[in-house]
């Protein structure tokens, strides 16, 4: 990662999710020029989006969301949304994660595949054109899940 780089001088600017940079701006390490996304960072006063420093054709966020087999059924779904839904209208989650940096949409499965549908060919595009490679070296941390659930057979006492 970009982050030991800037830190160190060997870099003068990144783009990097908020989320990921915020604790070193709240702490004076990293100063934020700007967000791109389309509104400014609500969590920092001060941050404008990209158009109001003069980078209008840039725009990028990063989405996070959640991704089940495209074979779930649609009941299964519908009830991981809903819980979804539910705890992200929960102050103290909503709290937490703006503190974090995070926009809260809590859109529909549909309105999010819609998200996926319409980035998808504007990313390759950029992808193809500027010839970015992936990075095929192992990482170099693991990271293993504490907890796993089978989505096809995920029941009430499990949500």
């Amino acid at each position: 990662m970009a982050i030991p780089d800037l830190l160190g001088g060997r870099i003068t600017m990144m783009f990097s999710p908020v989320s990921i940079v915020l604790p070193l701006v709240r702490d004076g390490k990293l100063r934020a020029l700007a967000v791109t996304s389309l509104k400014a960072f609500v969590g920092r006063p001060g941050v404008a989006n990209h158009r109001r420093v003069g980078l209008s054709g840039v725009r990028g966020y990063p989405v996070v969301g959640l991704l089940a087999p495209a074979r779930m059924p649609a009941m299964i779904v519908g009830k991981v949304h809903l819980e979804t839904v539910k705890m992200l209208g929960q102050a103290d989650v909503r709290a937490k994660l703006a503190d974090l940096g995070f926009e809260i949409i809590g859109n529909s499965p549909d309105e999010f595949a819609a998200v996926i549908k319409s980035e998808t060919p504007k990313w390759a595009k950029l992808i193809k054109e500027s010839g970015i490679k992936p990075d095929l070296a192992p990482p170099r941390h693991v990271i293993a899940p504490t907890r796993s659930f089978n989505l096809n057979r995920i029941d009430d006492a499990q949500l």
